[in-house]
């Protein structure tokens, strides 16, 4: 009913994890890579701001900034040029690679070898192990968990000690011989409770179909590798000439990688990244709120600056890092049927989500029930899932527990402002209830929550917790990307893919009109002024009940029933509630799911699965 295309083959789909649920039932997306970046840069060019980098630093890495001082800084530098890495025209074997005029992956190879060198001083020094470790594979896929292009980002910082809870014993066998290398690199360097985790191997079998699909991307060869996405940390593009043209390709490119990043993993919360044009680095900062690039450095003539953010991407927390303490990736166990002949069984593992809310845990079963408009990095990023609250038998044991009856979870960033849904019921049942209607008969249209918070995090000092919110834009002011000298293509993706298939969010450009499109990626920030911005809250909402949306209805007698509740809620007893809910969110399909910011509950008892 609502003109959606029918899935295309995975034939031609490039390879993903398979042992991930996840898969999307969005409209298919035509155009090639550089199409898809200009549809992102599009969409985020509204939300793209900048500051000075001791602003950023101040800003997004507050905890690092203060636990490294100067004379740290100092000790580091004096050790690299006692290597000879460091002179004072800059990082030695960056600058010779560039006069040899090596290829631009050879040449900032070595700000893998830069990062080693500051982790192993910092480890013999301070007793300190790293975080995460650096590397240059521009030619390695990392392992989305949900269909997507092929996406080689030239630098990405990936965690030494993986967040997966896997019941499964890790294998310490690689599947090729430069993961045993990159590995091996930081051995040394392992936590003092132990060697860190191998990130698990992961098998590329079927993919599932995707919306961003174009249907032109090649199926790539069934492999291994240890480059999985959900351990990425950060991410870089590095050019070797700072030309106007390398610039916007860089940015274009970072935007793109980040935004893959934060929807292949329900685990993060932001994303940071880098990009260097010869001797221009600039530092990017990715929120559901806006998009912040610094002004750019000289990081050969400003080490310093260069050798701080090493030092905040190699020994911060996952949690300062952008990973979400109240969410971990699992790989949970699904028993197979016994085999009748051997009467042996097989379990399966499947990649799920555990959600803490509160004290209480709750994990994901199978594909979520609405999770595309999390694709764009300013957005509710709204995702809902099927599932079951986990009973722990012993706390301390993470891998075997209950479960229990099927819920709803709901996770979205709402304004820091905006009334939680919970709230707006109880607010229409007192109105309803003042007015003289019958308040308990109109609660069976409602939804019905077990919970409705604002996700808390560890304060400064993990004494405490405080509201999950975006960070503070007091000091942004408005920027844009780098003008190009061409006009590069133009996506044609339909604008009902914008948020998600049910609400078509009008903040956001029309990408069918390619000159709005160019002109908001080639627009001077001198000649706007940024509008207000609003922080987002973190919100979690536990329904009791699982629905599904309007739009996956497939015979029309359960439709008209649905729409007789409506019609009969809207014109009876709360009509009140009809108009709140159509001011806020637009489409009743999406009310009845749960998918977006609704409370309506239409014809419940259909729409239970």
């Amino acid at each position: 009913m609502d003109g959606r295309t029918t899935p295309p083959t995975t034939s031609n789909i490039t390879s993903v994890n398979s042992e991930t649920p996840r898969g999307c039932n969005g409209r298919q997306e035509d155009g090639d890579a550089a199409s898809r970046r200009l549809k992102v840069a599009e969409v985020m060019a509204d939300s793209l701001t900048t500051c000075s980098v001791d602003a950023w630093f101040t800003q997004y890495a507050p905890r690092s900034l203060t636990r490294w001082s100067e004379s740290d800084i100092d000790g580091i530098l004096r050790v690299l040029e006692k290597r000879d890495m460091l002179k004072a025209e800059g990082w030695t074997l960056i600058l010779d690679a560039t006069k040899a005029h090596h290829t631009e992956n050879i040449t900032f190879s070595h700000i893998s070898t830069i990062s080693e060198a500051v982790a192993q001083h910092i480890k013999t020094t301070k007793g300190l192990c790293p975080t995460t470790r650096i590397e240059n594979a521009p030619h390695e896929r990392s392992v989305p968990e949900v269909p997507s292009h092929a996406w080689f980002p030239d630098v990405r910082s990936s965690l030494v000690e993986s967040q997966t809870i896997d019941p499964r014993q890790r294998q310490s066998g690689s599947a090729d011989a430069q993961a045993d290398v990159n590995i091996a690199a930081y051995e040394s360097m392992a936590p003092e409770s132990g060697q860190p985790q191998a990130p698990q191997a992961v098998a590329l079998e079927n993919a599932r179909f995707n919306a961003r699909d174009d249907g032109k991307s090649e199926r790539g060869e069934e492999h291994k590798t240890r480059m999985n996405l959900s351990d990425v940390v950060a991410v870089g593009e590095v050019k070797r000439e700072e030309r106007q043209i390398d610039r916007r390709d860089n940015e274009f490119k970072i935007c793109g990688g980040a935004t893959e990043l934060l929807y292949n993993d329900p685990c993060r919360r932001f994303v940071n990244g880098f990009t260097i044009e010869r001797r221009r680095m600039r530092l990017w900062r990715f929120e559901r709120t806006h998009v912040c690039v610094s002004k750019e450095f000289n990081f050969h003539g400003t080490p310093r600056l260069f050798i701080r953010f090493l030092l905040y991407l190699l020994f911060s927390s996952p949690q300062d890092l952008g990973f979400d303490p109240n969410v971990r990736r699992y790989f949970r166990c699904v028993p197979e049927e016994t085999d009748s002949s051997s009467g042996a069984s097989k379990d399966r593992y499947e990649i799920a989500y555990r959600y803490q809310v509160g004290n209480r845990y709750f994990l994901t079963e199978g594909p979520p029930i609405s999770e595309e408009a999390a694709y764009w990095v300013v957005s509710r990023a709204t995702r809902v899932w099927r599932v079951r609250e986990m009973h722990f038998h012993d706390p301390s044991n993470e891998h075997e527990y209950t479960l229990g009856e099927p819920m709803a979870l709901k996770d979205a960033y709402l304004f820091e402002d905006a009334v939680l849904e919970s709230g707006i019921k109880e607010q229409i049942m007192a109105s309803l209830k003042d007015a003289g209607a019958n308040d308990k008969d109109a609660a069976r249209y409602f939804m019905e929550y077990e919970i409705d918070e604002v996700a808390k995090l560890p304060d400064e000092n993990e004494t405490g917790l405080e509201d999950d919110l975006t960070s503070d834009m007091e000091t942004n002011r408005p920027a844009s990307y780098t003008p190009g000298n061409e006009v590069p293509p133009v996506s044609t993706l339909p604008g009902s893919q914008r948020t998600s298939t049910s609400r078509r969010d009008t903040g956001h450009p029309d990408p069918s009109d390619s000159t709005k499109a160019t002109q908001r990626t080639n627009r001077s920030a001198t000649q706007e002024t940024l509008p207000r911005r609003y922080r987002r809250k973190h919100v979690r909402t536990i329904f009791k009940h699982v629905c599904q949306s309007m739009y996956e209805l497939t015979d029309w007698e359960t439709f008209v029933q649905c729409m007789r509740h409506l019609i009969k809620g809207k014109s009876g007893t709360i009509t009140g509630a009809w108009i709140i809910c159509v001011e806020q969110d637009g489409y009743i399909a999406t009310l009845a799911a749960g998918t977006v910011s609704g409370i309506l509950q239409v014809g419940k008892a259909n729409w239970r699965t």
